[in-house]
């Protein structure tokens, strides 16, 4: 299960959140999120290992979250 700034992009966007709500999420701040999503920081283990346990994230999972920001796009 491959996890890319992109992915966190499209997990946060189909979950509604702000970048400061997700970065409360995993423990980042709202920048920090934003530096991420602009490929300006690196996203690190610890954060992709956060992301699975919070949105509790396994292979199946995570593609039908991306299939639905494909859906659904700028719908959300």
């Amino acid at each position: 299960m491959k996890i890319t700034a992109d992915v966190l992009y499209k997990i946060r966007k189909v979950y509604r959140l702000t970048q400061v709500a997700m970065g409360n999420l995993i423990n980042l701040s709202g920048a920090q999120v934003n530096r991420i999503e602009k490929k300006k920081s690196n996203l690190t283990d610890a954060v992709v290992e956060r992301l699975i346990s919070t949105f509790k994230l396994t292979p199946q999972r995570l593609s039908e979250l991306l299939a639905d920001f494909d859906k659904y796009g700028k719908g959300f």
